[in-house]
């Protein structure tokens, strides 16, 4: 075996594979022996089909064949000898002549490599590395979400006006120039004020409101709404409050640290400093990180390669890749041979490992003839021969002179035999 190896472009590398003459035809020996010992062709035993018959029917099923099984078995070799460092995608195969038993035969193996990269002067690079500090601040912080997320709800004794973290369960009418529209109503909504849910307005509105109040709110919809009937348009929220509950935040302790699993506050406290820490400090590094790539983007440009630029397209699950990232390549039809099994590619851009190697068959499934028989007795019942009869049914007679069998025996197998008889 022969491998030639040229370059294309920047991230392509072609592959010239010669093989000799001899494995050649040690291969198509051994693919017309296989083919002789299974063929039936009328006229002669298994095993005793004459090697011109045999070529005539099953020969170019036997050249694609034994190509394909060259390829795989050479393919790998090639790429390995030429320390070619490939990036994983499918090798695209031309073979620009057909193959013969006694003559040589060489492939072309197109496959996407790394892209060549210049010298880097690293110590050019002039990068800013920008240090995050944990304050007291940042602490206090993490330790209110804390309470928030240990936070119970409970009616304020005594009753007073909503404010803002107050949970609030209100019924609305919309009204719309003056006419009520009971499609938008809602009963027993809740909210809690400040979260930002509703309307801007309809917040403020329930602010200072208690338990049994009425108000109108007015409210302008957006021109982008979703309901055209009312984008853009003005309209009044009678709003009827029937429940008011205030947030309960749990005492910041040394049980309170418990109950979230540190021994006291200060050990809760000294956890969140470390934890931060470490965050800021990964922070830190990925921004330099990515200046630095920027910076050497910026300055050497490379050509991508088309499985890099498209590495999402097995995870698409569109129909061109399906479930597993290849399409068949289906050879000329021969009127003399039957279909042989077609090596499979990946579809362009695809990077799905699951595809290497892999034929697919070309023998029909058994979901496939169940579909296909479907398929036919619908078809079956469109055509007119399978269509009812539209011609008037004769009306059923009860006498034994309806049925022409009636005269050879005294009972009908249409008709229900008489007891009195």
């Amino acid at each position: 075996m022969q491998v030639t190896v040229s370059r294309v472009s920047p991230v392509v590398v072609s592959l010239r594979v010669e093989l000799p003459q001899e494995r050649v035809r040690t291969e198509m020996e051994r693919a017309y022996n296989s083919v002789s010992r299974e063929a039936q062709i009328k006229g002669f035993r298994k095993g005793k089909v004459p090697r011109p018959l045999l070529k005539q029917y099953y020969g170019a099923k036997i050249e694609y064949d034994v190509a394909n099984r060259l390829v795989n078995e050479t393919l790998d070799d090639a790429i390995r000898d030429s320390k070619v460092e490939t990036i994983g995608a499918q090798p695209k195969i031309d073979a620009p002549d057909p193959i013969k038993e006694n003559a040589a035969w060489h492939y072309v193996a197109s496959v996407e490599v790394r892209p060549e990269i210049g010298e880097i002067n690293y110590g050019a690079l002039v990068l800013t590395k920008k240090v995050y500090t944990v304050d007291e601040h940042d602490i206090e912080h993490v330790l209110d979400e804390k309470r928030e997320e240990h936070s119970t709800v409970q009616t304020p004794e005594p009753i007073r006006p909503a404010q803002k973290s107050d949970s609030v369960t209100f019924d609305w009418d919309l009204l719309l120039d003056g006419v009520s529209m009971p499609e938008f109503a809602a009963k027993g909504r809740t909210t809690e004020i400040g979260r930002g849910v509703l309307f801007p307005e309809v917040e403020a509105g329930l602010e200072g409101m208690l338990p049994g109040d009425v108000k109108d709110i007015v409210v302008t919809f957006p021109e982008s709404h979703s309901r055209k009937e009312l984008a853009g348009k003005s309209a009044t929220l009678r709003v009827t409050v029937s429940a008011l509950q205030e947030k309960v935040l749990p005492t910041l302790d040394d049980e309170f640290a418990k109950d979230v699993g540190a021994e006291s506050l200060e050990a809760l406290k000294a956890s969140i400093r470390a934890d931060l820490e470490k965050k800021y400090a990964e922070k830190s590094d990925d921004e330099v990180k990515d200046e630095a790539i920027n910076l050497l983007v910026k300055e050497h440009e490379v050509e991508v390669p088309r499985r890099c630029s498209r590495r999402s397209c097995s995870r698409c699950g569109s129909r061109w890749c399906g479930a597993w990232g290849w399409r068949a390549r289906t050879p000329t039809p021969s009127t003399t041979s039957s279909a042989p099994r077609p090596r499979c590619e990946p579809a362009p851009g695809c990077s799905s490992r699951r595809s290497r190697g892999r034929t697919t068959s070309w023998s029909p499934t058994r979901t496939s003839r169940r579909r296909w028989r479907r398929s036919r007795r619908s078809a079956a019942s469109r055509c007119s021969a399978f269509a009812p009869s539209t011609r008037p049914r004769p009306a059923v007679r009860t006498s034994s002179a309806a049925c022409s069998r009636t005269r050879s025996r005294p009972f009908c197998s249409r008709r229900r035999p008489s007891p009195s008889r």
